[in-house]
């Protein structure tokens, strides 16, 4: 048996891809609920455990779900630029490609800038989210259990979340808003 620990290491840029749906308030049109379903994606690579040391490439993905509570403000007089915001937690399911998959909490905290581009029925929007979600162990039954841990920050405490919610995420997204 042997262990084999890399510290700091470094995790490739991923992808990620969302679909959102708000739901404005008529009395308070500022405030909103939202559920947003996210898919992300990144990988690194390990030095092997073989006497070599060969590389080994991993990818791990993410799809959670995520309720959220929303609030807007509007830059303009028009009221079609809006800046806005949501906080959510919810629940994601972790994979490792080609080894296990783990179900556990995650919380969301995004900020969105929109604009129209058509007719006022079509926006487009920028979004920057922040993600919190759980470490990912993998026992992926090939005599190897693998294991991958974010690093605290102030934000990710191990006091406040517990000791394994310390994996962080920070994706940029760019689409489109239909509003009907």
């Amino acid at each position: 048996m042997s262990v084999t620990r890399e510290p700091n290491l470094p995790v490739d840029g991923g992808q990620a891809w969302g679909l959102t749906f708000t739901r404005w308030t008529r009395a308070h049109p500022s405030l909103g609920l939202s559920v947003d379903a996210l898919w992300w994606a990144d990988s690194l690579t390990m030095t092997g455990l073989d006497s070599a040391h060969t590389p080994r490439g991993l990818r791990q993905s993410r799809t959670g779900v995520f309720p959220s509570f929303t609030g807007r403000i509007s830059l303009d007089a028009r009221r079609e630029i809006f800046l806005s915001g949501a906080v959510g937690a919810g629940v994601v399911d972790s994979r490792l490609m080609g080894g296990d998959q783990r179900i556990g909490e995650a919380y969301s905290i995004a900020s969105c800038l929109s604009f129209p581009v058509a007719a006022g029925k079509i926006f487009a929007r920028i979004e920057a989210r922040y993600l919190i979600t759980h470490d990912f162990d993998s026992d992926d039954s090939r005599d190897q259990n693998l294991e991958f841990s974010g690093s605290r920050s102030s934000i990710t405490e191990r006091r406040l979340l517990g000791p394994h919610q310390d994996t962080r995420f920070f994706p940029i997204l760019l689409g489109l808003v239909w509003r009907f």
